[in-house]
């Protein structure tokens, strides 16, 4: 029994699959491993402008034959539950808000309480075909502070969807 015990930490450790009663279990699947959710994203601020909310709108689509469970953090699911990366026209990340900061775990000095906490978790159940529409406002994660052309790049913290983007142009005040 203690010999499987630190067979299974083992493999689990590396991400290895084992088996166990003739079935493969995968205990840590990789990151390149899919299950089929799709991303889309859709700019909603028709002139983005320096200073004012940047909408974008989020359609998560199962494209998987199985039923996905997932599971969300409130508040502020839209953004607690994504990876965002926003480059300007230079190819250089556009500094983080201090919420955004609060989200991935980066604090900075001066970064203060003013960031909400956790509250509930909930579940969204995605079956095949079906979607999920969320929007965030880019302003609340980023400084967006110059006019130019950005890409915002977006992907599930679990790694379970292609990375989805898009490019827009930001004008002056």
């Amino acid at each position: 029994m203690k010999k499987l015990c630190v067979l299974i930490l083992f493999c689990s450790f590396l991400g290895a699959p084992i088996a166990m009663n003739g079935q493969i279990i995968n205990i840590h699947p990789g990151p390149t491993e899919n299950i089929g959710l799709n991303i889309d994203t859709k700019l909603l601020t028709a002139a983005p402008t320096i200073g004012k909310p940047i909408l974008v709108e989020m359609t998560i689509t199962n494209k998987n034959d199985k039923v996905y469970v997932w599971y969300i953090e409130h508040p502020d699911a839209e953004c607690r539950n994504f990876d965002f990366v926003l480059v300007d026209d230079h190819n250089v990340e556009v500094k983080r808000t201090a919420f955004h900061r609060y989200l991935r775990g980066e604090w900075e000095p001066g970064d203060g309480p003013s960031v909400p906490v956790l509250g509930s978790t909930t579940s969204i159940t995605l079956a095949p075909g079906k979607q999920q529409v969320l929007q965030i406002n880019l302003v609340r994660l980023f400084q967006i502070d110059h006019p130019g052309l950005y890409t915002l790049s977006i992907s599930t913290q679990e790694r379970v969807s292609k990375t989805a983007k898009v490019t827009f142009s930001v004008a002056a005040e």
